[in-house]
């Protein structure tokens, strides 16, 4: 069955209830399932929030979790403690599938943003200068230098080590947005990594824009991988040619002006048999669902 959730960042408002009732219907009407991806940022009280709305549920983990989940990182134990949170609260509230992003290039512990902690203090911690494109907190193309073949081993290794220890549930890794020290960003990354992905269509738009790739190629070579199960799909409003040290992430209404060929990536997903969509827009609306459904309709 199709299913379409939102981020759980869309329903913060006093409008919430007004929200999931409108999306509800409008997604059973069409033989679909709603739900809700409890976003990373999440505070106890979002959490329960999302919970007394009796839908579906998914993780963007870590949830509730004190750290990044960086799988790269020398020390393992901090990703470890995050994800044993996350994993607590996903099985009090019967969740059983996760998506989180896996490898930064970096060693210290990068502290969770979101509940009180703002995003750019996390950032911080992540931020390598001499990763990153001049006068921007993009990367440049440090995919082949020693440090990162070093690094990746240790992501394969240690997704192995949490899906092992706990088997009852799903983890799925997720391209990165190509901001300095994030290194899972192109198709042949993820190909690499075993199990179940999700494919973020804005990060690939940017990964695509800032390294000079064809993004429609881009997006059929993770299709390609076979193992992309969940869709993150939001619209950027940066356009091609626009200079790479200006672009930042997605997250936008599809409604919005962009050049993303939207169309074109749902039907190619389509085309893959994938049915899990979670409307990443910061403040997702009924209308992000009735554009989505158009594409999907057009798609057959």
């Amino acid at each position: 069955m199709l299913k379409i959730e939102y981020t759980s960042t869309a329903l913060r408002g006093e409008d919430c209830q007004e929200k999931v009732e409108a999306a509800k219907q409008f997604c059973e009407e069409r033989g679909a399932e709603f739900g809700v991806q409890v976003h990373n940022t999440a505070d106890k009280e979002e959490v329960l929030k999302v919970v007394a709305l009796d839908l579906p549920l998914s993780f963007h983990a870590p949830v509730m979790g004190d750290y990044l989940l960086n799988l790269a990182a020398e020390d393992f134990s901090p990703a470890v403690e995050s994800m044993k949170t996350n994993v607590e609260w996903m099985r009090k509230l019967g969740v059983n599938k996760a998506v989180f992003h896996a490898f930064m290039m970096i060693d210290p512990p990068i502290p969770a943003f979101g509940r009180g902690r703002p995003f750019m203090e996390s950032f911080k911690k992540l931020f390598r200068t001499e990763l990153a494109l001049p006068d921007s907190t993009n990367n440049r193309d440090f995919y082949d230098i020693p440090e990162y073949h070093e690094r990746f081993p240790r992501v394969i290794e240690r997704l192995g080590w949490f899906r092992e220890k706990y088997p009852d549930l799903t983890f799925l890794v997720e391209n990165d947005y190509p901001v300095s020290s994030c290194g899972l960003v192109f198709p042949e990354h993820l190909e690499k990594i075993p199990g179940p992905l999700c494919l973020d269509v804005a990060h690939a738009w940017a990964s695509a824009n800032i390294h000079d790739r064809p993004y429609m190629e881009m997006i059929d070579g993770f299709l390609a991988t076979g193992r992309v199960e969940m869709v993150h799909l939001h619209a950027s409003p940066f356009m091609p040619g626009s200079p790479k040290e200006t672009w930042s992430d997605g997250h936008k209404p599809l409604s919005i002006p962009n050049a993303m060929e939207l169309p074109r990536v749902i039907t190619a997903c389509r085309a893959h048999e994938i049915e899990n969509f979670i409307l990443e827009v910061i403040d997702a609306s009924v209308e992000d669902i009735q554009i989505f459904f158009k594409m999907w309709q057009n798609a057959e």
